[in-house]
């Protein structure tokens, strides 16, 4: 999972010329069996957070060395879904075969979150 976080309103980043489509894709290695009778059936969502107006994310910040597309745990409330992957019956290292296209913004920082 990453992050990727957008100015103070979560938008579909669809006009201006400094941004790039994207398209990501997800695999997963090592996830926890949480089925009792045969192996979990994992899925991922896909989400747009944006920074909160009290915790803006600083770029100047010498400790935040991560890039500008990061990956966080969990989404905030104010976060848009993006899209979900399929469901890969009992399997702990899937390949998801759905992959999202979305805008990269220059210059922004944007977070998106894989739960």
């Amino acid at each position: 999972p990453q992050s990727v976080s957008s100015s103070s309103v979560v938008r579909d980043f669809l006009d201006g010329d400094d941004f790039t489509r994207i398209e990501l894709s997800i695999k997963c290695r090592g996830l926890q069996n949480r089925d009792w009778t045969s192996k979990s059936d994992p899925f991922c969502v896909l989400h747009l957070q944006e920074e909160d107006d009290d915790h803006p994310l600083d770029y100047n910040n010498d400790h935040d060395v991560s890039p500008r597309a990061r990956l966080s745990k969990l989404p905030s409330k104010r976060s848009k879904e993006l899209g979900r992957t399929e469901v890969i019956k009992d399997d702990l290292n899937p390949n998801f075969t759905t992959t999202f296209v979305t805008n990269f913004i220059f210059e922004e920082r944007q977070t998106l979150v894989v739960r």
